[in-house]
């Protein structure tokens, strides 16, 4: 980490992200433990450095395949540039789930990296439903 010219920084890791990436899929134990392989491979020196974890979790294993499948539209590449972002965050809304956890094993995620700061990442559409999302999240970090 020596190669960066200063010393005041650290990383975020939302963890969702490489899940969408990382997964075979749907199933939350299984985006968790691919996302704790994940965390387990990177060296000690990045890991002391992630500040901050914005934790949530997305089972679209199957939505990105279908994508692939029907690869991109006819005619994408002449669309305009407004209609083609429109498109991808179609695509984004869909695979990134901001869904919560609810394993114990998120919590041993969560100790790997030792954050100083955990963010509940959900996108509720009402109060209740953010309400939902942070008893199941926090329950599952809880010390048991």
């Amino acid at each position: 980490m020596n190669f960066l010219e200063f010393s005041n920084y650290g990383f975020l890791l939302d963890t969702g992200h490489p899940i969408n990436l990382i997964t075979t899929s749907d199933t939350e134990a299984d985006s968790i433990t691919a996302m704790r392989q994940c965390i387990n491979t990177l060296p000690p020196e990045i890991i002391n450095q992630i500040d901050v974890v914005h934790l949530h979790w997305s089972g679209s294993y199957s939505l990105r395949q279908k994508r692939i499948r029907r690869g991109i539209p006819n005619g994408f590449d002449t669309m305009l540039r407004h209609d083609q972002e429109k498109f991808a965050f179609q695509h984004a809304i869909i695979t990134d789930q901001h869904q919560p956890v609810s394993l114990p094993e998120a919590r041993m995620m969560v100790e790997i990296i030792t954050p100083s700061v955990v963010i509940h990442k959900c996108i509720p559409k009402t109060l209740d439903e953010l309400k939902e999302f942070l008893v199941m999240q926090r329950g599952a970090l809880e010390q048991r």
